[in-house]
């Protein structure tokens, strides 16, 4: 029995060839891929720690997910296939229900849980995790966890004896190949993304702000059920990623830095284009022409077996009249995190990897093109479908109606 963002078989061999018995998931987005449920507030209070998942390699019929009190309204809409379920006490939400009422197939559903999960009246989720461990015979085994903080939380409080360790980069690995629901729903994220990120360029031009910039592609992604996290940033004298200045006034002949990412169903898209104000100067097609041959170049090589770092030299290695000092091929996988793993990354079949080829030069402005591609057993599968061109933008200031 296994989820539908699991990758089991992945996940047993990895825990095997570390030793690891028990993962312990407190992180949103590995509750979400352990487990299949994450709701709003699984993200919003994940600091201060509101589900877990308990996911045992040698048997799967006792993997427990722990959620609290007001989580269970979700329960019906967003289930999970833990057979096990743990509700940290809270308000006693449910304890006025009274069974005479007539309640719809769901709504028994959800009562049946609770009355399942109830049985505790543990009120802090730490202490229930130390619990559910000692009480699945579970802590004697060798248990990782995804936040050292509860890591010792646990080890201090419940299980002084428990062989715990780190296994926060262990389940990026495991996660880093996609499943095929994983890659459906990154699929669906990178059209959205890319809906929303050629919305925007058709809005730039001279006398709108960076702001505004801003929070249309914030509307243009909630339209489409999804969030936007950021796309862009101020200016001073020029526009520029990432300045505060948010009321910055486009000018002709200003570069735009346009780099979208956000998430839908908690699955993150990211690309990016570079738009530019008025006619293109020579500097401007000459520069961007490198990155784009930068992108020809070494877009097929996204295959099984090249590294990451391997890619970057790549990148830059097309380049010639493009200082390389200003320049980066930045590539990182994506998924349940905008920035999955870096550096490091060996490509292998299923992999969801995005390559950035950026140069910045300040007192003149940002350059980028960026995709998503799926690492395959052939040509890698370019998940945007946007051309890799600039966005031009002619428009005069708008004079009204």
């Amino acid at each position: 029995m296994a989820g539908t963002f699991l990758n089991v078989n992945r996940a047993h061999e990895i825990m095997a060839r570390e030793g690891v018995d028990v993962v312990v998931a407190t992180m949103p987005e590995n509750v979400l891929y352990l487990s299949d449920f994450g709701n709003y507030r699984s993200y919003n209070f994940a600091f201060t720690g509101v589900t877990a998942a308990i996911y045992p390699r040698k048997d799967t019929s006792i993997a427990t997910l722990i959620v609290t009190e007001f989580d269970m309204p979700h329960m019906g809409a967003i289930p999970s296939w833990m057979p096990e379920l743990r509700i940290v006490r809270s308000l006693g939400t449910y304890g006025a229900v009274k069974r005479e009422h007539s309640l719809t197939p769901n709504e028994k559903r959800i009562l049946e849980l609770y009355d399942k999960g109830r049985a505790s009246t543990i009120t802090n989720r730490q202490r229930l995790i130390g619990a559910t461990l000692k009480e699945l015979g579970l802590h004697r085994s060798v248990v990782a966890f995804d936040d050292l903080r509860v890591l010792h939380d646990v080890r201090d409080n419940d299980l002084p004896e428990g062989n715990f360790r780190d296994g926060l980069s262990m389940l990026r690995e495991i996660r880093m190949i996609k499943t095929p629901a994983e890659i459906a729903l990154l699929r669906e994220a990178a059209i959205i993304n890319e809906t929303a990120l050629t919305s925007v360029a058709n809005l730039v031009g001279e006398g709108v702000s960076t702001g505004e910039l801003v929070r249309h592609y914030k509307i243009a992604m909630a339209a489409q059920d999804a969030f936007g996290s950021h796309i862009t940033g101020g200016g001073d004298s020029f526009a520029w990623p990432g300045h505060p200045n948010l009321g910055y006034r486009l000018k002709r002949g200003d570069l735009v830095h346009l780099d979208a990412a956000g998430w839908f169903r908690r699955y993150w898209a990211d690309g990016g284009r570079t738009a530019v104000i008025g006619d293109p100067s020579d500097k401007f097609q000459t520069y961007y022409g490198e990155l784009q041959a930068s992108h020809a170049f070494v877009d097929p090589m996204i295959r099984p077996g090249m590294s990451a770092k391997e890619l970057s030299r790549e990148a830059a290695s097309v380049l010639r009249e493009v200082p390389k000092a200003g320049f980066a091929g930045l590539v990182h996988s994506i998924g349940l995190e905008q920035w999955e793993g870096t550096d490091d990354l060996v490509f292998e079949e299923g992999m969801l990897i995005n390559l950035e080829t950026l140069y910045f030069e300040y007192g003149w402005g940002p350059l980028q093109i960026e995709d998503t591609f799926l690492v395959t057993s052939g040509e890698p599968e370019r998940l945007t479908k946007i051309p890799q061109e600039p966005f031009i933008a002619n428009r005069p200031p708008s004079a009204g109606y």
